[in-house]
């Protein structure tokens, strides 16, 4: 049985974390956002080449905005960098994998992501939340 991962897509503050955890309720949700602030401005993941690409880029800029460090990351030419490590810390010995963020409204990132997913076998769900009206 393939691992089901289901990207929870939307803008800001419409819920994407709300839903994700009412899918998978007993597990953490993975959250791409959450690693963008790890990568950037939390020092984490030092030694790995896309934080280094990062740290020589940036100088430890502090960046607040997941779409912010999402297009810093396209301007380095890094995005399979990222999606490897995204997919890399996903635990896809499970049957469901639920991802969510913002920055996967980016529909390069979402769609280099996939491929790198069903690389690993995994089979892709893609949800995306509607703005609040």
């Amino acid at each position: 049985l393939l691992p089901t991962v289901i990207l929870v897509h939307g803008e800001s503050g419409v819920g994407k974390t709300t839903v994700a955890r009412l899918i998978k309720k007993e597990d953490n949700v993975y959250s791409i956002d959450l690693l963008l602030t790890k990568l950037f401005n939390l020092g984490m993941y030092n030694g790995l080449p896309i934080r280094e690409e990062i740290q020589q880029a940036y100088n430890n800029e502090y960046v607040r905005d997941a779409i912010e460090m999402l297009q810093k990351i396209i301007d380095l030419n890094q995005v399979d960098a990222l999606c490897d490590l995204i997919a890399s810390e996903l635990p896809l010995d499970r049957e469901f994998v639920v991802v969510e963020g913002q920055a996967l409204s980016d529909d390069n990132l979402r769609a280099t992501l996939i491929r790198n997913l069903q690389f690993r076998n995994a089979q892709c769900w893609e949800m995306t939340v509607p703005p609040l009206v």
